[in-house]
């Protein structure tokens, strides 16, 4: 009997798991040769919802860049299949083939994994630059994210999860991984270096073992992340070099204005590390900084740590 087909196109392969935004199902596609798809399926939306994830697709269908995850198609099932409901919107994505970011780091030697870690910060760096440059923030930057796939002996690692992408600019939702998130994000103000904040958080999480800041109960989480400084990475991850430390705890700053002000600085900081430790740079630094307009900072107010608790009820 003939497989069946999600939309007579998808042939769903199996469950990859649940996401920020529901299921996620790997696919063939056999509308182009039986390429691996995965689909990522938004779920019961309303219509006003539905005509704003429509025009954020639009701007993420049109990034192509070698560290940013593509996606294809934004589509409602016609028919139930695979614990996809009739009537579900769900958008199609390349399917990469490579291991999280956390086993290329254990995986790499010791006289290797610095010059890993500053491929993926740079590779990372230099997807957020693009989708910064298109108006986009991603929103969910943390080490799930970030697969890394080997090609002819070299690495590369790729930003995942398009799923909670948003026009730069949009005010009032928070959207993420909490553990991850800025304290502006969490309150629902995220720009551009609101990402910049997720990944210092994600490369403090790949260099020390853990998150900077490790609580697991949502109040202790937010007070943390609004009100404590992580603990210095040097002492948690003594292998890095200082110039790398210090970096990371810099984008880890409660106030976007001290964070570096675009992933191009950041990846023009990469550069000046790697050149004082003999690594060549994974990307030149070719676009102007495209740092937006700064939310004032969010730090020690009792009202607002109440307020971010309630909101990341709806986050999980």
């Amino acid at each position: 009997m003939a497989p069946s087909l999600l939309n007579r196109r998808y042939e769903i392969v199996r469950s990859i798991g649940r996401g920020a935004d529901g299921l996620v199902l790997l696919a063939r596609d056999r509308g182009d040769g039986d390429a691996p798809r995965v689909i990522k399926v938004v779920g019961d939306v309303s219509p006003e919802a539905r005509t704003r994830l429509a025009g954020e697709f639009r701007r993420l269908a049109r990034l192509a860049h070698p560290n940013l995850v593509r996606v294809f198609d934004l589509e409602v099932a016609s028919t139930a299949i695979a614990d996809v409901p009739a009537g579900a919107l769900f958008f199609t994505g390349e399917h990469i083939d490579g291991g999280p970011a956390s086993d290329a780091i254990a995986g790499a030697s010791a006289t290797d994994r610095l010059a890993m870690l500053l491929a993926i910060i740079g590779d990372v760096a230099s997807g957020l630059a693009h989708v910064h440059a298109a108006g986009l923030i991603h929103n969910d930057v943390k080490p799930d994210n970030i697969a890394v796939t080997r090609s002819d002996g070299k690495s590369r690692a790729v930003l995942l999860d398009f799923g909670l992408a948003a026009a730069r600019g949009a005010r009032g939702q928070a959207r993420g991984t909490p553990r991850y998130m800025a304290p502006e994000a969490l309150a629902g103000a995220a720009e551009a270096r609101s990402d910049l904040y997720s990944l210092g958080a994600s490369v403090y999480h790949l260099a020390a073992g853990e998150p900077p800041f490790p609580a697991d109960e949502p109040t202790a989480l937010v007070r943390q992340i609004v009100d404590s400084e992580p603990a210095p990475l040097r002492g948690r991850a003594p292998w890095l070099p200082a110039a790398l430390a210090e970096l990371v705890m810099r984008l880890l700053a409660k106030d976007p204005s001290a964070r570096p002000s675009s992933a191009q600085v950041v990846l023009a900081e990469l550069a000046r590390i790697g050149e004082g430790l003999g690594i060549a740079p994974r990307r030149a630094v070719t676009d102007a900084d495209q740092a937006p307009l700064l939310p004032p900072p969010l730090i020690g107010r009792d009202d607002a740590v109440e307020a971010l608790v309630q909101a990341l009820g709806a986050l999980g």
